[in-house]
C-alpha cells in the first residue's frame, strides 16, 4: 500500500502542473476514487460552523449543500456530514445505518435519504494563512459498504496532498495566464482571499494602508466578472478579474505615475515641471493660486515625492 500511496501522490503533483486550474479538483477527485471507491463527493472550502466560501460537487447536486447549510442553522448534529473532523477522516457509518441498529438525527437521515448518501468519510484540513479549512467528503449509496478503517487511513494520508495539490495549480494558473508587471491572488465570492502571491498584500496596502486581510478592502460584483474585467481601480493601484470556477483570479498591479492623476493634475504638473511659478499657473488656468497649492499637494502625495525637483525626475519622459 506504502508504494501506491507513494505512487498516487507523485501522480497528484504531476496532475497539478499538466492539469488546468479549472479542471484540477475534479480530476484530483477522479484519481483519488481509484484510491479509495465512492459514488459522490464534496470539496468545499469555508469556516467551521458558519460559511461554505466555494464548492465542487463530484456526481452531487449543488442542492445537497445549499440543503445542509439551511438545515444545519437548527441542527449543528448535521455539521460532520460535510465538515469532518480536522486532520482526521470522521465516519458517520455509525450515524447512517443500512441495518438501522443506530438512532441517527432525523434531519441527518432525511438529508442522507435525498441525496442517496448511506456513508460518508469527510476530512478537514485547515489553512494557517487563510484560516479556512477545505472539507473533502467521499459518499457511498445504499449498494456501498461502509468505509473500512483502512480506507480512513488511506485519506488520512492523502488529504493534505489533494488540498497542496489544488493549491499548486492556481498557484502554476497564477504564472501562465498573469500579466507582468501584476501579482495574483484568489479569492471566493464574498470578497475573501484565499490564496496570495508574494507582492499582492503590499500592493492592496499602498491604496489602503490600513488594510488587513482576509477580506478585500473593497467590494466585489462577482456574478458579472467577465475575462480580465477591471474590478477595482483606485488612485495608486488597478485590479482586474478572471473566474475559477466559482472563484475568482484577481491580478493587481500600481498605476503608472501619469495615471494616478487627474486630467486637471496632469495639466498643472507640465505647467510646474516646465518652472512655472504657482500665480502664473492660477491665471493660465483662471483658478485660485490656493487651488494650485491644493493640487499640487494631492500631485506629490500621489507620486510620492516631496519638491518640484523630485517631482521633474519622477516623471521625467512621461508625457503629463
Amino acid at each position: 500500500m506504502h508504494n501506491t500511496l507513494c505512487s498516487f501522490v507523485l501522480h497528484l503533483y504531476k496532475g497539478s502542473r499538466e492539469q488546468a486550474a479549472t479542471r484540477f479538483t475534479g480530476w484530483a477527485l477522479d484519481q483519488a476514487r481509484a484510491m479509495i471507491h465512492f459514488d459522490s463527493a464534496l470539496w468545499a472550502i469555508g469556516t467551521p460552523g458558519e460559511r461554505i466560501h466555494s464548492a465542487h460537487y463530484y456526481q452531487l447536486p449543488g442542492t445537497m449543500l445549499r440543503e445542509w447549510e439551511r438545515r444545519r442553522k437548527a441542527d449543528s448534529g448535521l455539521n460532520p456530514l460535510v465538515e469532518g473532523r480536522l486532520n482526521n477522516p470522521v465516519r458517520l457509518d455509525s450515524l447512517i445505518s443500512v441495518a438501522g441498529t443506530c438512532n441517527p438525527p432525523l434531519d441527518l437521515s432525511k438529508l442522507c435519504s435525498r441525496f442517496g448518501i448511506q456513508h460518508a468519510l469527510c476530512t478537514a484540513i485547515g489553512d494557517t494563512e487563510s484560516k479556512l479549512h477545505h472539507f473533502i467528503c467521499f459518499y457511498r449509496n445504499g449498494s456501498g459498504k461502509p468505509f473500512s478503517e483502512e480506507e480512513c487511513s488511506i485519506k488520512k494520508s492523502l488529504a493534505p496532498h489533494l488540498v497542496e495539490a489544488r493549491n499548486n495549480s492556481i498557484f502554476l494558473h497564477f504564472s501562465a495566464n498573469k500579466e507582468s508587471p501584476f501579482k495574483s491572488a484568489v479569492c471566493d465570492r464574498y470578497g475573501m482571499l484565499h490564496q496570495m502571491e508574494n507582492g499582492f498584500l503590499e500592493l492592496l496596502q499602498t491604496e489602503n494602508p490600513g488594510w488587513r486581510p482576509p477580506y478585500l478592502p473593497f467590494e466585489l460584483d462577482h456574478a458579472n466578472v467577465k475575462t480580465c474585467d477591471v474590478v477595482f481601480d483606485g488612485a495608486m493601484i488597478v485590479i482586474k478579474a478572471s473566474l475559477i470556477g466559482d472563484l475568482l483570479h484577481l491580478q493587481a498591479r500600481e498605476k503608472s505615475r501619469s495615471a494616478r492623476l487627474s486630467s486637471r493634475e496632469r495639466t498643472i504638473t507640465k505647467h510646474l515641471i516646465s518652472g512655472m511659478a504657482y500665480k502664473e499657473i492660477a491665471n493660465t488656468l483662471n483658478i485660485s493660486p490656493s487651488t494650485v497649492t491644493k493640487h499640487v499637494n494631492s500631485i506629490y502625495k500621489k507620486i510620492g515625492v516631496k519638491n518640484k525637483t523630485s517631482l521633474a525626475k519622477a516623471m521625467d519622459g512621461i508625457k503629463a
